[in-house]
């Protein structure tokens, strides 16, 4: 489901290019342009920005990857209606994209809607009536899904390698937020919070490796390091640095999630490790902004040699470590690991062969949803029950 093999680039040229235009052109917007200009599917038609420092960060990249004039919309309506496009890639802030899902969903064109599909329970429920009488493609950027070693863990998984699975950690040790236009990443009112602006990766990868909901969030989490001294218009921070999340999932496995936002000397940026019966899978990424990282061993296996599990004695292993290689190319056009290209590639070979989203909306509704319970849970601190909390 998220292998990330790419058919052959000749093939690849003789297909028509899909039309696209990119609503916002912040760091992610920037990241699919790039990724944009080596991909034969696609044709960059038109970007819009209201940001002249965002457009002027952007101008560069299209005079240099592009051989065409690709134009610029200052108001998003405008690029939605223009004929040309035939997808939409919505990379604006948070907190905006209802609001261009509010234009974009009547247009019937496909779209891609970069994380989190929305900051509130309301969004995401007026985006699920939007799209009731939709005809198009519609698809959550989910990068993380197609990060390398973390796409095999999730092949593994679903094979059975490890029998059935019991618990799941992902642990992520990283620098803190980057500086967005008009800071409104610092803020829960803007961003949804940190346990949604973030996590709500790793909400999704909970739910795709396990093929599972969950049924109960425990969360405790602070602001203790980060922007702290930092005023923004005479405003503080309140967005969430650190926290665990624990969730209990319908089936009996359960999953925890380790967030840290000040810790830039992690040697893996992200970490996943999977328990099953038969043995453990673990998957691991470098810092997203590390593109000279040593090449290592960045997956590992370990599968009982005795699947009788009752004797007290421990069971004899057979551990494996493998390099799961990443493309050079694609890291220098955009950090996961290469993960937005073949995200990229897959939705236009979604639209081309007629196929389901991989990434649905309501993927991005439970992600959404479940980093809101975890961020309830901190406030009241106590556990949270899904099956009320995430009824829309």
């Amino acid at each position: 489901m998220t292998t990330c093999d790419t058919k052959p680039l000749e093939l690849m040229e003789q297909i028509q290019p899909l039309g696209i235009g990119v609503i916002g052109v912040g760091c992610i917007g920037r990241e699919h342009i790039r990724n944009l200009a080596i991909l034969p599917e696609y044709r960059l038609v038109a970007i819009s920005d209201d940001s002249e420092i965002s457009l002027e960060r952007t101008r560069p990249i299209l005079a240099s990857k592009f051989p065409h004039e690709v134009k610029i919309y200052e108001a998003f309506p405008d690029l939605i209606n223009d004929p040309e496009v035939e997808c939409i890639f919505v990379c604006t802030p948070n907190f905006h994209h209802i609001e261009v899902l509010r234009e974009a969903i009547p247009s019937q064109k496909h779209i891609m809607c970069e994380k989190p599909l929305c900051t509130t329970r309301k969004d995401c429920e007026e985006t699920l009536k939007l799209l009731q009488d939709y005809s198009g493609l519609f698809w959550v950027g989910m990068e993380y899904r197609y990060i390398p070693p973390i796409a095999r863990l999730v092949s593994d998984c679903h094979e059975g390698i490890i029998g059935k699975q019991v618990m799941l950690s992902i642990r992520e040790h990283r620098f803190p937020f980057l500086k967005k236009i008009n800071d409104w990443n610092r803020f829960n009112r803007y961003s949804g919070g940190t346990l949604v602006e973030k996590c709500c990766h790793f909400f999704d990868l909970m739910r795709l490796i396990l093929r599972d909901e969950p049924v109960r969030i425990y969360a405790t989490g602070a602001q203790n390091v980060c922007y702290k001294s930092e005023s923004y218009d005479g405003e503080s921070s309140d967005i969430l640095d650190n926290a665990f999340v624990l969730v209990d999932f319908e089936q009996g496995a359960r999953a925890c999630l380790e967030l840290n936002m000040f810790a830039e000397a992690s040697k893996y940026q992200e970490e996943v490790s999977i328990v099953g019966s038969k043995g453990k899978i673990e998957a691991f990424a470098q810092a997203h902004g590390d593109k000279n990282a040593p090449k290592e061993p960045n997956f590992r296996t370990g599968l009982r040699i005795d699947e009788d599990v009752t004797h007290r004695e421990p069971s004899p292993v057979q551990i494996k470590e493998e390099l799961v290689e990443l493309d050079e190319e694609l890291l220098k056009v955009g950090a996961h690991g290469g993960a937005t290209f073949y995200e990229l590639q897959r939705f236009a070979n979604a639209i081309r062969e007629g196929l389901p989203p991989e990434v649905s909306a309501m993927d991005g509704v439970n992600a959404v949803l479940m980093g809101l319970a975890a961020q309830e849970s901190i406030q009241t601190r106590l556990p949270v029950d899904m099956i009320h909390f995430s009824h829309v």
